[in-house]
């Protein structure tokens, strides 16, 4: 039997005999019956077909027809129907996974193939219930033992026979052994995103652009022609999936306007670099056809619209769907569905149709690399295109992306800056051994960076260097880490970017000296250009990232005496001690032959020579080892990140946002506390008008921005050092609002100290 068109005769019969004009689907103010939102996820259907009218094929659009209709019909549920009505009763069994129940009813009308496949896609389309998924064979015997127990409770008048549990059974077991079949992938995602954004009242895909890019660029840059790079890899040598390492001032942004031309999402390892990028690419696509995602993007979009203006939520909520023909996000925002955790297929989905470029990979750690490349392999199977631009590639990296039928290119001529821009000197010192000559420098009116491998040694060494310095002088000593309340940070950050200012020709605008003292958070966060780098050694891709930082912009070679000092004398907390040394040895050897200098090529081939697979078994590396441990563990299921060894992985990269204690009781922003804006939310009159949704979470919004501006990274590991219960009071878990205790101290010259992170390892937080 083929598989049928669909039939609203069917529809008919549900909505009457299950009551489903009647019945709710959603509470609150605008209370949803389930057959208004099955014709809202419907109607969004048919725009999205509209929109990409060759993605499905017929079989596809008349499955997810059937799927709409069922995957709702669940909450016929009499508990569930109480609950949204104000009663206090649990539904006991999450609608999702009982809809699939009543797929009976078209049983006899189309192939028993597509049973199961419904019946995935229905009970994917929420992520309550997992524990029925979980664990196969005795979850989904769960499932049934619940429901058999349950359903007179449930349902008004009928019960599922055996023999229709024992069907469900079966699909649930079929469904779930082919979870890795692409159209049980896409349409589940589909479904996930059209239920999302019907229920929000949203489109699930705005228009597509259908300008020319070319067109668009030039007009964007005022530009005749474009670079030999862009025109080689964004117009000739053009491939699907590809991977180029390039040097900073190729036009990379270009490149990706240029070689995408479908739906397409810009990734970047920050929050600082995806905002700048956003407005870029505002100016090629227009301000309403870019999305702006990462943790704090809302707070961001607040800041460029009137105090009044709701049209900010629209489009912070049309991004957040996935609906926006270009979005710039943090890596987090999509790579996450690498651990195919429920509601992974949303992401997935959306991919199979979209260019993803992914800039400044070298910015991203192990811990991020990793589940990023299974989430590359996994979605260019469905029918992503990436293009992958780099400054460096470890060797490790971009042997997996030629395995996946990636061109990957590390060498081509374009793509190499041939400025002589550092030259290198190596001292076997500790970095405070070299005060005299940083001080010296700063007097001479040059501008110096200092990127130590700890906060706690950047404080230090700030503390230590500002004692030497005159009133005047100590004006011009600046500190730049991650452990400062982001109010503080983006002052700084703005400080940075202003002293380093230049002209079209490399002249700063600025002529006065300044040192910044900074940790690896300069690395790929902000676009400077100082005088100087006296730097901590750390491993080859680590510190030439922080070289990027010296003379960066300028259009001629650098000719005075060496611009990049490293001090060899460090201690082993953040990088393994063997591959800091191969390092050293493989720059020392590098610059011999070269007049001390290091060019673009030859960084290229330290980074990638030192993250070969071979390099690191010849060395005795641990790095290879914990990546393959890593990888295993995460390609054995999702429930593995619910272990500790997950925790572990990524203790690093995983933190919490906190205020430290001094907020509690100290005025801010006119407010006696923190504690005092906090209350406006439930004591603000606008809040309780009943006629004025928008209004009501914009001003809610306003107080958490507030807020959110006296809030700090700490990473878990820290936190765990004094424990979690002593370590945060909490004002409001459901908005993460919560308080560091006393113990950790904050002030804002210097950042959060106190003995409570005297031990803390890294700032490994970008």
């Amino acid at each position: 039997m083929d598989f049928i068109k669909y039939d609203e005769n069917i529809e008919k019969e549900l909505v009457e005999k299950f009551a489903l004009n009647n019945l709710l689907a959603k509470s609150g103010n605008e209370k949803k019956t389930i057959q208004s939102h099955i014709e809202d996820l419907i109607g969004n259907l048919n725009l999205f077909l509209e929109r990409l009218p060759d993605l499905l094929t017929e079989e596809d659009k008349e499955i997810l027809k059937y799927a709409i209709l069922f995957h709702d019909i669940g909450k016929v549920n009499n508990l569930f129907q109480k609950k949204l009505n104000g009663r206090n009763v649990t539904d006991i069994i999450p609608h999702n996974c009982l809809s699939p129940l009543f797929l009976k009813k078209i049983a006899d009308k189309i192939n028993d193939q597509y049973l199961p496949l419904l019946t995935y896609i229905i009970i994917n389309h929420h992520t309550r219930g997992w524990k029925y998924l979980i664990n196969e064979r005795q979850g989904i015997q769960l499932l049934i033992n619940e429901i058999n127990q349950n359903q007179q409770q449930f349902f008004n008048g009928f019960q599922f026979s055996t023999e229709t549990l024992n069907l469900y059974k079966d699909w649930l077991q079929y469904a779930l052994n082919n979870r890795k079949n692409k159209k049980y992938i896409a349409l589940a995602g589909l479904l996930i995103r059209l239920d999302h954004a019907s229920s929000g009242e949203l489109e699930v895909e705005e228009k597509p652009i259908e300008e020319d890019r070319s067109n668009l660029l030039k007009t964007a840059l005022n530009i005749k022609d474009f670079r030999p790079f862009q025109k080689k890899f964004g117009i000739g040598e053009k491939k699907d999936c590809q991977c180029i390492v390039a040097d900073t001032g190729m036009g990379k942004t270009g490149l990706s306007v240029l070689w995408s031309n479908r739906k397409k999402f810009y990734i970047l390892p920050n929050r600082a670099s995806v905002n700048a990028m956003y407005e870029t690419l505002k100016k090629v696509y227009g301000d309403e056809k870019v999305g702006l995602l990462h943790s704090t993007s809302l707070y961001n979009l607040l800041d460029n619209y009137n105090d009044d203006d709701i049209s900010v939520l629209k489009q912070y909520d049309q991004t957040r769907v996935l609906s926006k023909p270009v979005t710039v996000c943090t890596a987090d925002q999509l790579f996450t569905a690498a651990f195919n955790m429920p509601g992974y297929e949303k992401i997935y989905a959306t991919l199979s149709y979209s260019d993803v470029v992914m800039d400044e990979i070298q910015g991203f750690q192990p811990q991020q690399i990793v589940p990023i490349l299974k989430q590359i392999k996994e979605t260019k199977g469905l029918g992503a295109r990436y293009l992958i631009i780099t400054a460096t590639l470890p060797d490790i990296v971009a042997k997996r992306l030629s395995d996946y039928g990636f061109c990957v290119v590390d060498s081509d001529d374009c793509t190499i800056d041939n400025i002589k821009r550092h030259k290198i000197r190596m001292e076997d010192k500790k970095i405070e051994e070299l005060s005299d000559e940083i001080i010296s420098k700063f007097q001479n009116q040059k501008k110096v960076l200092i990127v130590t491998n700890t906060v706690r040694k950047a404080q230090d060494l700030y503390t230590a260097l500002n004692a030497r310095l005159s009133d005047g002088e100590k004006l011009r000593i600046n500190i730049l880490h991650s452990r400062f309340i982001w109010k503080d940070r983006q002052d700084k950050e703005k400080k940075v970017l202003e002293e380093t200012k230049q002209d079209d020709n490399g002249n700063y605008l600025n002529k006065d000296g300044c040192i910044w003292v900074c940790t690896q958070l300069v690395e790929a966060s902000l676009d400077l250009d100082f005088d100087y780098l006296f730097t901590e050694a750390s491993t080859a891709d680590s510190l030439i990232q922080r070289m990027g930082r010296i003379w960066r912009h300028r259009k001629i070679d650098y000719e005075g005496e060496e611009n990049i000092i490293i001090a060899t004398n460090v201690e082993y907390k953040v990088y393994e001690k063997i591959l800091v040394e191969k390092t050293i040895e493989l720059i020392k050897s590098t610059i011999e032959q070269n007049d001390n200098y290091l060019l673009s090529k030859q960084k290229r081939e330290i980074v990638k020579t030192l993250y070969s697979e071979e390099k690191l078994q010849d060395v005795g590396s641990n790095y290879l080892d914990e990546w393959k441990k890593f990888e295993n563990a995460i390609n054995s299921g999702w429930n593995f990140i619910l272990e500790d060894n997950a925790q572990k992985a990524f203790r690093d990269v995983m933190t919490v946002e906190l205020i430290p204690a001094r907020y509690k009781k100290e005025v801010v922003k006119s407010y006696n506390s923190i504690k005092d804006i906090y209350n406006q939310i439930n004591s603000d009159p606008n809040l309780s008008e009943k006629d004025k949704k928008d209004n009501k979470r914009l001003k809610r919004l306003e107080i958490l921005k507030s807020i959110q501006e006296y809030k700090l990274p700490v990473p878990i590991y820290v936190i765990k050092k004094i424990g979690c219960s002593n370590s945060i009071e909490w004002l409001d878990r459901d908005y993460e609002i919560g308080f560091l205790n006393e113990s950790y101290e904050y002030n804002e010259e210097i950042g959060l100290t106190g003995k409570a992170i005297e031990t803390e390892e890294d700032d490994n937080i970008i």
